[in-house]
């Protein structure tokens, strides 16, 4: 028997010996287990299975290079090192893709966002703990260690906490979720260092908003927070519950619209929408928009074109107008937002009392029908024609409280430099008067009512009056 040996350096490889072969010696599973055994290599049986597979491979004509060892040791299983694995939820991939399938399964590139926010008490992900591995051994028993990793750690940074089992973590308030080399944090704002664009998708945001760039024509951006735009903002839609600053101003194209519970400071304004609550400043000029604002309006230097503008409080400019003669109109003192709910109030009452007419006219068909004698569906419906009715009352209760409240309003325009023609100030829905001809400021325009109890337009140096 010439059968021999080659074994491996770190003793885990056993391999036939094929330069000490003869024509004379056997290969076969016997020969090949007393080789071993002469090799002091114990024959168990994952060791069989090794010798059965390189029978298999050797009989299959298998080059002589390329031939499995006879026998191998058990490798080691080295530890993993652990990782933090993030909750599907905030994959950028997987919801992007859920956020993008909209109008039929097709995709609207407009929500895909690249933002990848979480709320209030929702799981960030899971720690993925480093394993211990597993020894191995070589060809004669002896014990091969596994290779070792250190231990992974993920601290909990500003606004995360972790779990009692020590390996699920939360936000403990609404933001943008980073994980800085082994620190995971939420941050309460977000800093889109670009325009607001295909490259971002639309923003939807439970907290403040710092935007360096533009936002592009038709993508929203929405906020709990305040909103800071670098930029312009475009044919765009922007909401926000907090204010809005706007450092390059608001060219709307006729398409943005602008809805803000705080307050609203912007360089210009052109062809906009905007709903603001509290107080608007625009710091050059104001060309055909339409301004809603429940608090005062003031732009700083510049002229007002062609604009509509309604405020609760004073709206206040150096040029209203232009040579011209281009319609302005403004209306001081009308709280807009109280206008919508009188609105709806009346759409309510509207509907309701076409609702009840229909009723009415319909049990008047049955009841001569039935000659005179109600049915089941008669009664019901004349109980409901009368809860219909009690609740029309209070809605025009409401409605006519809300009307008072409207209608003592105080506001009033002061213009510094020029008054142009073309100028129409409104009271409610009565334009009281337009203003006629060229007038120079510093000019406050009033609405008052003369001695048969009419409103006029009132003209005299700002401050003098007390509304």
């Amino acid at each position: 028997m010439t059968l021999s040996l080659k074994i491996s350096p770190d003793k885990m490889f056993a391999v036939l010996d094929f330069s000490q072969l003869t024509h004379e010696d056997k290969i076969d599973f016997e020969s090949l287990v007393e080789i071993l055994r002469l090799n002091s290599i114990d024959v168990y049986e994952m060791v069989e299975k090794d010798i059965h597979y390189f029978l298999e491979q050797f009989n299959a004509g298998i080059d002589h290079e390329q031939l499995p060892p006879i026998a191998q040791g058990l490798a080691p299983v080295s530890a993993e090192k652990g990782y933090f694995q993030w909750d599907e939820k905030l994959d950028p991939q997987k919801q992007n893709q859920t956020s993008a399938l909209k109008d039929g399964g097709k995709i609207n590139y407009y929500e895909q966002s690249s933002v990848i926010t979480v709320g209030k008490g929702e799981v960030l992900g899971l720690l993925q703990r480093t394993t211990k591995g597993q020894a191995g051994k070589d060809l004669f028993g002896k014990t091969v260690p596994a290779k070792a990793q250190s231990e992974y750690i993920v601290k909990a940074g500003d606004n995360v906490e972790i779990l009692a089992d020590g390996i699920t973590y939360v936000a403990s308030e609404n933001g943008v979720p980073t994980l800085l080399r082994d620190t995971l944090q939420v941050d309460p704002f977000i800093d889109i260092k670009s325009d607001v664009d295909f490259s971002t998708g639309n923003v939807n945001f439970p907290g403040d908003v710092h935007i360096k760039g533009d936002i592009k024509d038709l993508f929203e951006v929405q906020a709990a927070g305040d909103i800071v735009v670098d930029g312009t903002i475009e044919a765009a839609k922007v909401q926000c519950g907090g204010s809005l600053q706007v450092k390059h101003g608001i060219a709307g194209k006729e398409k943005a619209t602008i809805i803000i519970d705080g307050n609203l400071d912007a360089k210009y304004l052109s062809h906009v929408t905007v709903w603001v609550k509290g107080d608007i400043m625009i710091h050059s000029e104001i060309v055909e928009s339409n301004i809603n604002c429940g608090g005062n309006v003031t732009l700083e230097k510049g002229a007002v074109y062609g604009s509509i503008i309604t405020a609760a409080g004073t709206i206040k400019t150096p040029v209203i107008g232009s040579p011209a003669g281009t319609e302005i109109i403004v209306r001081p003192g009308i709280d807009p937002f109280l206008e919508k709910q009188i609105n709806r109030e009346k759409n309510k009452i509207d509907e309701l009392s076409n609702k009840t007419n229909e009723m009415l006219s319909r049990a008047k068909e049955m009841m001569a029908s039935l000659q005179g004698h109600p049915n089941n569906e008669v009664k019901k419906m004349a109980v409901e024609v009368m809860a219909n009715k009690q609740q029309i009352e209070t809605l025009q209760s409401n409605l006519l409280q809300l009307q008072e409240k409207l209608a003592q309003g105080k506001g009033t325009l002061i213009v510094n430099k020029t008054i142009y023609p073309g100028t129409k100030v409104y009271r409610n829905h009565r334009n009281i008067a337009p203003i006629a001809h060229e007038m120079l400021g510093p000019i406050e325009v009033i609405v008052q009512k003369n001695e048969q109890g009419q409103e006029i337009l009132s003209f005299q140096v700002p401050g003098e009056h007390k509304v």
